[in-house]
Order: C-alpha cells, then sequence, then structure tokens
C-alpha cells in the first residue's frame, strides 16, 4: 500500500516524503543511489527487466535496496490529528491506527435502523431518537419498533378491541381474531359484507351484501340449476379427454420403455467395446514395450561393436607409432561422444602400414552408427509420447483436467512467464471431433489481473474430412469445489458464424473461445476450489445428438 495519508501537525519534510506517492514514507527503503521511497511504492520498478531510479535514472537492483529504519522511526514520530471531524486528539503516527479504532467520533453502524451515527452520541441515539428502538405495546406488552407502534395498534395487536369496519353493528367489539372471523367472505356473518354468489364458480356473476344472498339464491333457482348442469357437462368432457390423454400417456410411456431396454442393450454394447479396445490397447503397449526393448538391445550391441571399433583403432596407433594420432583431430577420444567432426588426415600412415580407405570406411562406419543411435533414441521418446496421449485421451466428450501445483503456475501467469496452459485432447468419440481446454491462471482480456480465464478450443484432427461443419454441439465448462459445495458452471451454444467453430485449416488448432472473466481470484483462492496445491475444471460436450460419421 502507498504511504501514510494523514493530517500532520507540521509541514511535512521533503525526506519524509516518498517522492511516487506524495506521502509520508510508509517502510522506506533506500535505493544504491541514495533516494528514499516507499517499498510498496518502488516495488512495480524492481520488477521492471532493467529498473531505474525515477529520480536521477540510475541503474538500480533489488539487491542493492535496504530498508531505512532511522527514517521510519522519524516518520512514526511524527505528530498527527485524527482522522475524524471535531476529535481533538492529536498524537505520534505509530499511535494513530490504534486511536482510529476507538475514537469516539467515528461512525457506527447503529444495529436497529442501520444509520451510521457518532460513536459519542450513539447511546443517546438509541435510546430516544432511533426510529426502530424498541417501545412496549401497552395493551399486550409485545415490544414494537416506535416507527411501526401506530401500524401495530391498527391491524396487529390482538388486545385492542375494534368495531366493524362495515358497521353492521356499532356496540359491537371485537378483539382481532374474532374480528377476522366476522368479516370472513366464506364464513363470516357480517351482514354488510360484499361477498359472491355461492355459485360462481359455476358461473353465476352476482356479488351483493351478505344479507342479500339468500334473496338471490330464491330468485334464480332455475338459472343456478342451469350453469350448475353445463359446469357438469363441461367436467364430464374434460374427464374424457383426461382419459384419452391419460391412455396416449401409457403408450408413450411403453415406447419409452421400449427404447429404454434398446438404450441398456447398447450400453453393454458399448462397455464390451470399450472392453475390447482397452485390451487392443493394451497389447499395442506391450507390442512397443517389445519394440522398445528390441531397440534398446540394438543400441546396447551398437555400443559394443563402437567399442570394440575403438579398442582395433588403439591397436593400429601402438603399431603405427603417431600414424594414427597425428592422422586425426577429434573433440573426444571415444568416437561415439565427440562433439567436433572427425577430420580424417592420412599423412603417416605409410610408416603405420594401414591403409588409409581402411581407416577411411572404419571412420564412416562410426557415423552410420552415430546416427542409427540417435534415430533409435528419438523413435522410443516418440512412441513413449504417443502412449501417454493415448492413455490420457477421453472419447466420451468430457475433460476433467487436474491442475497441480497451482501456486507456482499462478505466479508464473502473474510475472507473465508463462500465461495460459493447454489440456490433453479429448473426443467426442472415436472418430469424432478433437478438442482442448485452455486456462489463464491470471485472466486474460477483461479478466486479466482479476479473474481467472476458461476458454475451449477446437483441435485438428484426423477425421475433419468426415465430421460436420460448424461445431454445433453444447458446451459446458466447470470448476469443480473440492468442499462438496456448489461448483462453478458454465455453459454455450457454439455461434455457427464464429471462425472458432469453424473446420481448422492448416493451423493446429482454431482461437480459442469461453468465458475470460469465469471466476474472481479471491473466489477461486477462498471458496474450496483449491486444495493440496491443486485444481479441477471440467468440459462437457453433448454428444446425444450428434449425427453419424458414415450414414
Amino acid at each position: 500500500m502507498p504511504g501514510f495519508e494523514a493530517k500532520f501537525k507540521h509541514p511535512l519534510l521533503k525526506r519524509h516524503e516518498c517522492p511516487i506517492c506524495l506521502f509520508a514514507m510508509r517502510h522506506p527503503v533506500q535505493t544504491e543511489c541514495g533516494h528514499l521511497f516507499c517499498r510498496d511504492c518502488l516495488e512495480p520498478v524492481l520488477k521492471r527487466r532493467h529498473p531505474i531510479c525515477p529520480l536521477d535514472k540510475e541503474e538500480i537492483t533489488q539487491e542493492g535496496t535496504f530498508p531505512d529504519n532511522a527514517c521510519r522511526r522519524e516518520i512514526l514520530k511524527l505528530q498527527v490529528f485524527c482522522n475524524f471531524q471535531n476529535c481533538p486528539w492529536i498524537g505520534a503516527l505509530k499511535d494513530l491506527e490504534a486511536h482510529l479504532g476507538n475514537c469516539d467520533y467515528r461512525d457506527v453502524q447503529c444495529t436497529q435502523c442501520g444509520q451510521y451515527i457518532q460513536q459519542l452520541d450513539m447511546e443517546a441515539h438509541q435510546k430516544e431518537l432511533c426510529a426502530m428502538r424498541p417501545t412496549t405495546c401497552p395493551h399486550c406488552s409485545k415490544d414494537v419498533p416506535t416507527q411501526q407502534l401506530q401500524t401495530h395498534f391498527d391491524k396487529l395487536c390482538t388486545k385492542i378491541t375494534r368495531g366493524c369496519p362495515n358497521e353492521c353493528d356499532p356496540s359491537l367489539k371485537m378483539n382481532l381474531q374474532e374480528l377476522e372471523k366476522h368479516t370472513d367472505l366464506k364464513k363470516g356473518t357480517c351482514p354488510l359484507s360484499e361477498v359472491a354468489c355461492p355459485y360462481g364458480q359455476y358461473g353465476c356473476s352476482f356479488i351483493s351484501l351478505r344479507q342479500n344472498i339468500s334473496t338471490h339464491l330464491d330468485q334464480y333457482r332455475v338459472y343456478h340449476a342451469q350453469v350448475q348442469a353445463e359446469s357438469f357437462d363441461e367436467i364430464r368432457q374434460l374427464i374424457t379427454k383426461l382419459n384419452l390423454s391419460f391412455d396416449h400417456l401409457l403408450e408413450r410411456v411403453g415406447s419409452l420403455e421400449t427404447r429404454s431396454n434398446a438404450l441398456e442393450r447398447l450400453q453393454d454394447a458399448l462397455e464390451q467395446r470399450i472392453e475390447f479396445l482397452d485390451d487392443r490397447r493394451d497389447r499395442h503397449a506391450d507390442q512397443n514395450e517389445v519394440k522398445i526393448e528390441r531397440l534398446e538391445e540394438q543400441t546396447t550391441q551398437n555400443t559394443s561393436l563402437l567399442t570394440v571399433i575403438d579398442k582395433r583403432v588403439t591397436e593400429i596407433e601402438v603399431k603405427g607409432g603417431t600414424g594414427l594420432t597425428s592422422g586425426y583431430n577429434t573433440g573426444s577420444t571415444a568416437f561415439g561422444h565427440s562433439e567436433v567432426p572427425i577430420t580424417p588426415n592420412y599423412q603417416g600412415f605409410g610408416e603405420a602400414n594401414v591403409p588409409p580407405q581402411r581407416v577411411e570406411a572404419l571412420h564412416t562406419r562410426v557415423v552410420e552408427l552415430e546416427h542409427s543411435v540417435d534415430r533409435a533414441l528419438s523413435s522410443c521418446l516418440d512412441q513413449e509420447l504417443r502412449i501417454q496421449l493415448l492413455e490420457r485421451a477421453t472419447y466420451n466428450g468430457v475433460l476433467l483436467w487436474k491442475i497441480d501445483e497451482f501456486d507456482r503456475r499462478r505466479r508464473e501467469a502473474v510475472d507473465g512467464v508463462t500465461l495460459s496452459l493447454y489440456s490433453t485432447p479429448f473426443y467426442t468419440s472415436r472418430h469424432g471431433y478433437k478438442m482442448c481446454a485452455r486456462v489463464y491462471l491470471n485472466g486474460d482480456g477483461m479478466g486479466k489481473g482479476s479473474h481467472l480465464s476458461f476458454f475451449f478450443v477446437i483441435m485438428r484432427g484426423p477425421f475433419d474430412a468426415l465430421l460436420q461443419w460448424p461445431f454445433k454441439q453444447k458446451v459446458t465448462l466447470s470448476l469443480i469445489n473440492q468442499n462438496a459445495k456448489k461448483h462453478i458452471s458454465d455453459s454455450f451454444r457454439p455461434d455457427p458464424h464464429s471462425s472458432s467453430f469453424q473446420k481448422p485449416g492448416r493451423r493446429e488448432m482454431n482461437i480459442a473461445s469461453g468465458c475470460p472473466m469465469f471466476i474472481r481470484i479471491d473466489h477461486l483462492l477462498n471458496g474450496g476450489f483449491v486444495k493440496d496445491d491443486a485444481i479441477y475444471v471440467r468440459v462437457v460436450v453433448e454428444t446425444m445428438d450428434l449425427p453419424k460419421i458414415i450414414p
């Protein structure tokens, strides 16, 4: 945080003022060139690739910057006023924070009405002025907020007796419960209450005072019987329709049960297919292990052959004196580890009685063996990488990705070392769309520095020519809460006009699409999503309505 923004009793000296934030320095530090700054103000400068002093433009370093405790003690002894208006306190800067926490002139919130009042006046406010201070009802002895006391008298107090609001009998007095029964529209007894005809549910629209309802019922008996009969006919017709609908629903239930049984059989077949593919993958893995063992044996044989050739060359050197030693410039005594190309020089071979053609042939053979070993090792590494990708890939449109070492990866994102992470590819089916996820741990775009950004990426796959484009499947992105609370999820339907969901061209993957402001960083860190230095994200692609690749 920047320096102290306090009201000083005496003008602040320049040597106590930070040249960056222009406040009294908080945790002052001194650079190699002798200038003083707030530690937090200077920190962004020191993080630059080539930091320089903001005042004299001299080069500075993190190692050459040190705390100036003497200056800090001077600043903390400076006399300051209280931040709150009308407070007479004056004291040392080091005591200001403790004073502010207990100052009688600070504004605190009233627990009854929510208004902010100075601590000094809070007791009088709550006892005499607060609109929500409790007042005891003189009739029922309940505590009621002062502001709501009149409403309590008029509508809520059960002990106050009231007359009928329709004034049916001026001498009649009742409490609240009795009054509610008296004026009830269905079971009440007030003759002056406006009520509807009992046959209103059958279509009679007559509304009048309760004392007139009996006369209406006597005069319109035939009409009431007619509307009641018509209503019964409508009910019978409705029951007939409901019976037909019920029969239709029973047929649909039977059809759905049939389809459910078919889906169960299909699921069994798919499980058997998956088991078959797993067995096949295991067999391929075993075959690859055998190939790797053979390549290792071949490498061992090549190494042994190189050793034999090396011994043979040594014997020739011994027999021929200096002929072969001066005839080669090597970067190592062993051919197989020479970093400098071996350059033959055939001067002096006459004394060794070794044909130059023989030595050149041996040299060529050594180079060929080195290349063979390099190709074998490269092939082994490629095979190992492909096996790892095949083991991690899923083919049901679901990716569950564990991002471990979260703290280190997030620091790298903040420092700009590694801005984003890619997941391993996953597929909608064995011959379906190829996809992956992309996560920015320090945000991207509108969410940079404040949110985690979560994106979905379409990759170039081996069966793209047989798939339908643009990609139209619903995508759901989720962040898993590891405390068994609510996960964070967001779903979207792809925009058919966006280049992110078209068939990939020459590039390995399309432009990512998703949520730049998926979750705030503070919520991510404190909401139960990070546990054991790891987070889990999930991508679910809807596969139910995927068309068949080959009809």
